[in-house]
């Protein structure tokens, strides 16, 4: 979360809105960064979520479309997933 408030606070300093960098893409054929950053949550808690149940589903298709609110709702509710989340290790 402090990458991206550093990005909202340099977009600010600049004079243009923190929600413009989240829409912007390395190359032409790559998904926007919100796509990119709700993508690494999903995968992220996913595969948290498959170690306890044993089942890990692709993304849902909402996140090809995920906008600048959706991302930051994303990461909001990772962070209290994250925190609800047995931290055992098997070996």
């Amino acid at each position: 979360m402090q990458v991206l408030a550093k990005g909202a606070a340099h977009a600010e300093a600049r004079g243009s809105s923190p929600d413009e960098l989240l829409t912007l893409r390395l190359t032409d054929d790559m998904a926007p960064l919100t796509f990119q950053i709700v993508s690494v949550w999903y995968h992220s808690l996913g595969a948290m979520r498959s170690l306890e149940s044993g089942l890990f589903q692709p993304p849902p298709k909402w996140i090809a479309k995920a906008g600048p609110a959706t991302t930051r709702s994303s990461m909001r509710r990772s962070k209290k997933s994250v925190r609800k989340l047995p931290m055992r290790l098997t070996h």
